[in-house]
Order: C-alpha cells, then structure tokens, then sequence
C-alpha cells in the first residue's frame, strides 16, 4: 500500500502533441491502474526526466511494471519483459522507494536495473518522508517557475526536448490558481515554439537532402551535357532553399517537391539528345550509303537531289520514327537511281537481244530463200551452202557474245546474198534441151574439140561458180 507520495503535482511527459503519466502496477494492485500508483516528478533528478514513488509495500514475491498512459489511450508496458521482481530484484519484504526513467538512462553502477530504467531502494522501519526536494521554494510553482529556467537555450536535442517536457507537464498539472503565480510560463510556450521549429527545421534540412539524393539518382550513363545540367542545377536551387518559418513544414517540403521535380524536363531533354543524334546517324549513313563515282553525270545529278531532298526531311522530322522512315524513304529512292554498272548491263542486255533478232531475222531470210532452191537438182550445190549457214546461225542463238552474233547475223546474209547471185547465174545458163530446128552433124574434128556437150556445160559452169565463190563468197565471209 502506499503511504505517500512525493510532492502534490501530477506528472505528464509528452512527445508529438501526445501526453503520458506513468503509473505503478504489479502484485501489489492487482495489476491495474491507480491514481494512488501514479509516479511523480523528482525536481533536480539524476538521471533527468527520473519519476518516483516512495514507501510503496512490497512482498519478496511481489513484482510490479510501469504502465505508460498516452493522451491518445495508448497504453505500454515497461519492461517488456519480465517484471521487477520476477528475477529475485526484491530480496526483502518491506517498504520500498522505486524510481523510474523514461529514457532508460540509469546506469547499473549508480544501482539501476531493468536496462537502466529502475532504482529500488529498501526504505528503514522507521523511515519518516522527508519534505519535497523544491530548491526554488516551498510553492509548486516555484517548482515550476525553476524547471521552466532550467531548460535554458533551446536546442533540437533529446535532453532539451526532456526539459521542455517535463515543465509543460509540471504546469499543466498546477490548478489555474498556481498556473497564474508561474511567472515565465511565456518562456515555456516559447521554448517549446522554439523547438518544434527547430524539429521542422531539422526536418526540412533532411527532407532537402533526401530530394538532393533522389535528384541525383536520376543521373544515366551516356547523359547529354545538357541533361547532366538540370539535374546539376536542381541539386544546388534544392541546397539553396531556407525553411520559411511564415509557413508549416509541409508547405516548405513542397516548395522542395516543386524544385525537385525535374523528371519532365529532363524526360524532354533526353528524348531532344536522341531525336539529335539520331539524326546525326541518319545523315552520316545517307552519306556512306552510295558512291557518287559509281554513277554517270546524269545519275549523279539525280542523286545529289535525293540526298539534299533527304537531309531536308531528316533534319525536319518531330521525332525518331520520323527520322527512321525519312532514312528509309531516302534509301528507297536512291536505290531507284541506276548506277553506271547498272546501265551498262542494260544496255548490253539490249544490244544482245537486238544482235539475236538481226541474227534470227538473217537465219528466217536464208530459210524462206532455202525453201526455194532445196528441191531443183541444180541448186543442191548452193542450197547445201546457204543450208550451213543457217544451222551454223541457229547454233549462234544461245551464245551471249554480242559481237560473235552481229557477226554471225552478217555471215548469214552474206550466204544469202551470194546464193542468190549464183542461182541467178545458174538460171542464166542455156540448158541442152532439145529443139525443132536442124542441126547440121558435127565432123569428126568438132566431136574432138566439143567433146560431149553435155559434159562441157556442167563443167562450164563448175568453173563459173567457182570463180563466183572466190571472188565474192569467200572474201565476204573474211569480211574483205
């Protein structure tokens, strides 16, 4: 049971706009919350921030925690763990004076157990409670007026925020009455001004570097100059920017979110850094793409044109894909463009068809004239010749020599033409074909000179053929 506690304060801590009072409960309450178990202040406490209850009734077997109360209803147990007591921390049954740190930060040397968060302390039989340790005066607002000096200059660190905490708590727990002796209560409200913007300060410096970083990592490999840039020069407006203490935390986190923000614009300058160098690969393979002394002047002419009308639609392509089918365009056009090579081959393509139609016109002439001489006795002779020649032209159709065929086609008439004359020599030739008229008989003289007539005249015009045949066949055949 509890016999007293010290001071007549009720005690709050409070972090984050949330308030917590600290109470006793174990074996001894049954383990539930009473405002008689409710922990105390202890001004000048070491370590600071350190609560108490003094001349609480303990068994050996007894064990208790501390349960934290928020303004918010949380509730928590501390320790965590096992309770004080369960591990044999109370040797005897008695009454006992229990200190409890919220921060853990009693050391086992000075006598504190649990981590650091308990000091029990076996109190004599005859033990009397002293008067409250309240070195700024008998009051409890004389208690308050000196935590509220001791928090001293305002810093963002754990102990000054315990400082702060610990006076609200002590003033918020005086009647109105004690509240108005409180005479830097201002210094408080300051104080704690002081430090949430400190807190909010600390917080946008952090909040500034995060974005710094992310900025940063926006960074690619193979970024343009110019890309590189933006993310340069939000990194440095971000370091620039100062907390503006006119506005809250949030609006001063988006006036960074706002600097930051630079995925759109270098999202642009990229996609202008790849619409430029692909254009610059376009032209440089528009260029390598043909060579110019493959073609004739002409040709030349034409394809400068179409390099020039392509460079044009590159440069004024919006955007890749235009700049590819520009390429593509371009390329199809200038294939369209025939090189020398090209032209070369059709022309000869032409000249060898144009020398197979002379050929084959010269083979179908010797052929109808052949028709007309192959039949007489008489013609056998120059009909085989003419014969020759056409089969030796047929054969000529499959070659691709232009030249071979031009000059086989002239062969052919060559043939032609002189069969033509022969059989018209032959035609003019007298035949032996017998007539009305009287004959007067040859002597025996004139039979020796005559011979056979018959005979005479084949061998006459062997002879006339032959002279034909050297003076006009065979030198047109040797192209003389």
């Amino acid at each position: 049971m509890v016999l007293s506690v010290f001071g007549g304060m009720a005690f709050t801590a409070s972090a984050d706009n949330v308030t917590y009072s600290y109470y006793l409960v174990g074996t001894m309450n049954d383990w539930t919350k009473d405002a008689s178990y409710k922990l105390k202040p202890l001004l000048n406490a070491s370590p600071y921030g350190t609560l108490q209850i003094v001349k609480v009734e303990l068994l050996k077997q007894s064990q208790f925690k501390i349960l934290k109360v928020g303004s918010d209803e949380s509730e928590e147990l501390i320790p965590d763990g096992d309770p004080i007591g369960a591990n044999g921390e109370i040797t005897q049954s008695g009454y006992y004076k229990i200190r409890f740190n919220p921060d853990g930060a009693g050391y086992e040397e000075d006598g504190w157990i649990g981590n650091g968060y308990f000091a029990i302390e076996r109190l004599p039989i005859s033990y009397t409670e002293p008067e409250p340790e309240n070195p700024a005066g008998d009051s409890p607002d004389d208690a308050v007026i000196a935590l509220i000096n001791d928090i001293g200059t305002v810093e963002y660190t754990t102990d000054c925020k315990a400082k702060i905490d610990a006076a609200r708590g002590a003033y918020d727990a005086l009647t109105e009455e004690q509240q108005a002796l409180v005479t830097n209560s201002a210094t408080l409200s300051a104080a704690e001004a002081a430090y949430t913007l400190a807190g909010n300060k600390a917080a946008f410096d952090a909040y500034k570097l995060d974005q710094v970083a992310a900025v940063q990592a926006l960074a690619n490999v193979g970024d343009s100059a110019a890309a590189q840039q933006i993310i340069t020069d939000a990194a440095a407006a971000i370091a620039l920017l100062v907390y503006d203490e006119t506005k809250t935390l949030d609006e001063n986190k988006a006036a960074v979110d706002t600097v930051a923000n630079v995925a759109d614009a270098l999202a642009a300058q990229r996609a202008a850094d790849a619409l430029a160098a692909a254009k610059d690969d376009a032209k440089a393979e528009l260029d390598t793409y043909k060579n110019a002394d493959d073609y004739r002047a002409a040709e030349q002419a034409t394809l400068a044109r179409a390099i020039a009308d392509a460079m044009a639609a590159i440069d004024a392509a919006a955007d890749v894909d235009a700049v590819n089918a520009a390429l593509s365009d371009a390329k199809a056009a200038i294939d369209e463009i025939k090189t020398d090579a090209q032209l070369s081959a059709e022309e000869a393509a032409a000249a060898l068809a144009d020398a197979k139609a002379a050929l084959t016109s010269a083979v179908n002439d010797a052929k109808a004239f052949y028709d007309t001489i192959k039949d007489g006795e008489k013609y056998a002779t120059i009909a085989d010749t003419l014969d020759t020649a056409i089969q030796q032209g047929e054969a000529m159709l499959n070659s691709d020599d232009t030249a071979e065929i031009l000059a086989k086609a002239e062969q052919v008439s060559g043939v032609l033409a002189s069969v033509k004359e022969q059989k018209n020599a032959i035609d003019a030739t007298p035949t032996d074909e017998p007539t009305d008229e009287p004959t007067d008989e040859p002597t025996g003289e004139e039979e020796v000179k005559v011979g056979n007539p018959a005979l005479y005249k084949i061998l006459k015009a062997l002879v006339e053929f032959i002279v034909v045949l050297v003076t006009k066949i065979i030198p047109r055949l040797l192209g003389k």
